[in-house]
């Protein structure tokens, strides 16, 4: 089409120049948009019908090629008449300033695409604070837009816009006064501290053969086995000078026992039965012989605890100091147990007595909140979210599905400690939002200023309105010790 466009235009051309008049580019260029313009539908027409047999695709080039086709004339044509119009106005001795050129051109869009051209760029800037301010007016507490539609748009009316939004659900909470807990013991008892003793003895022992006797339990035995089932061997039932701790229950029960007694170069058997529930199908409930080979006995020597023993571990000179230090340590390790245990009681009490319809979109926004965190820790660790996945073989939709009860929960925990602080009237003051910027500040190393540009006053302020909820909430729970094993428990 343009082929046949361009030759009508070179015709017109050589026309105008053998009578001497002149021809600027520009006008050609018009005159070619224009030529093809009137001739394009008829002449693609031809072509389609000469060259291609299939109708479907007559139809579907057509139709594809002609839209393409105005689309493309339009613009050559309006930035033609831009360039005919800018040297018209420069052979008329005008100054073509930035000014002029930008009048000119938004001038032709008007022409070409009409006034409403504009008002998208209009809608772009006006949305956010239309939108922030409407909302502001509304005094509903909304969630999200789902969905916003231009209602009216010109010139001298301005513009009118409609918002669909998702608010936050109408909320009911009881009874979160007197919530019964049950308070884990933090006193630590004796045979805790031998415990904390006895693994740092372990990690101080020594390994050392064993020549002068039979193996025993405990010891750590090197030997070769080789299994049998049905008189045949079977996969993953031979190993050659391995090491295994007699009573750990690393192998089937019946294996280790059978192994105390035996002295080094003994060669025996072993004859176990494999448990009903023994992750290799093949083998459940199976009789099995083990031929064993014991090369050698080696023996954990644990140092003895005594004063020498505490100096070499610790920097405490005698085991009273020492274990008076171990009962801290232990104490304050069972207070942050407890105080975590409670608060997860408090939490689940609070989402069990909320009452709330609560929309997906609240969810969804917790689900990407909770990935977003989790992306931010694999950050940290040199890794991100992309890589985590491509590891494990796992897709973000499973991964929302995954966090979606847990974003379900605190959802709720935070709209039932938003209704009982207005329920009990918890007022936030201005000294605690500054307080609580100051916390935000020091635990990412940032000014004060910044914090405040990213992170809203509003914001802060239920933060803290639904701590001092949690606290009322804690303050006024029924409070029940957990007593040590054989001892009845106190409020």
């Amino acid at each position: 089409i343009f082929t046949v466009a361009h030759e009508l235009g070179h015709c017109l051309h050589s026309y105008y120049s053998q009578e001497g008049q002149p021809c600027e580019k520009a006008d050609y260029r018009i005159f070619v948009a224009e030529v093809a313009s009137i001739c394009n539908e008829t002449l693609l027409e031809h072509y389609l019908m000469n060259n291609v047999k299939d109708d479907n695709i007559k139809k579907y080039l057509l139709s594809y090629r002609l839209d393409r086709f105005r689309t493309t004339l339009f613009r050559q044509t309006m930035f033609a008449e831009f360039e005919y119009l800018a040297h018209k106005t420069d052979l008329e001795g005008k100054p073509l300033t930035v000014e002029a050129l930008n009048g000119l051109y938004l001038d032709l869009n008007k022409k070409y695409y009409g006034e409403e051209v504009f008002f998208q760029a209009a809608v772009d800037h006006l949305y956010n604070p239309m939108m922030n301010t409407a909302i502001e007016q509304s005094e509903l507490e909304v969630v999200g837009v789902n969905n916003y539609s231009i209602e009216k748009i010109g010139k001298e009316e301005g513009i009118e816009a409609k918002l669909i939004v998702t608010v936050q659900p109408e909320v009911k909470i009881d009874g979160y006064k007197g919530v019964e807990v049950v308070k884990e013991p933090v006193e630590p008892t004796a045979e805790e501290v031998d415990n904390e003793i006895e693994r740092v003895r372990q990690r101080n022992s020594r390994v050392v053969t064993v020549e002068d006797r039979a193996a025993e339990d405990g010891d750590i035995v090197v030997i070769d086995f080789d299994g049998y089932t049905d008189g045949k061997q079977f996969d993953g039932g031979k190993a050659e000078n391995f090491d295994l701790t007699l009573g750990s229950g690393q192998f089937i029960p019946g294996f280790e026992e059978q192994v105390v007694g035996h002295n080094i170069d003994d060669e025996f058997d072993v004859n176990v039965k494999f448990p009903e529930d023994y992750h290799a199908e093949e083998l459940k409930g199976k009789d099995a012989t083990f031929k064993i080979k014991l090369h050698e006995i080696k023996h954990r020597e644990l140092p003895e605890v005594d004063d020498e023993f505490v100096k070499d571990v610790s920097e405490f000179d005698t085991l009273e100091e020492y274990r008076k230090d171990l009962e801290n340590t232990i104490r304050t390790r069972k207070e942050h147990a407890a105080e975590a245990s409670t608060e997860q009681q408090l939490i689940k009490a609070i989402i069990d007595r909320v009452e709330a319809d609560v929309p997906q979109m609240m969810i969804d926004r917790e689900v990407d909140e909770i990935i977003n965190a989790f992306d931010m820790q694999l950050r940290d660790q040199g890794m991100n979210l992309e890589t985590y996945l491509k590891y494990t073989q796992g897709t973000v939709e499973a991964l929302q599905e995954q966090y979606r009860e847990r974003a379900e929960q605190q959802v709720r925990v935070r709209l039932g400690l938003a209704k009982i602080a207005e329920q009990e009237g918890l007022a936030v003051t201005d000294e605690e939002i500054e307080a609580e910027y100051k916390k935000v500040a020091d635990a990412y190393g940032m000014p004060i200023e910044n914090v405040k540009g990213v992170v809203r006053a509003k914001d802060i302020s239920k933060d803290v309105a639904n701590q001092k909820a949690m606290d009322l909430v804690k303050e006024n729970a029924v409070y029940t010790e957990k007593a040590p094993e054989g001892e009845g428990a106190q409020e």
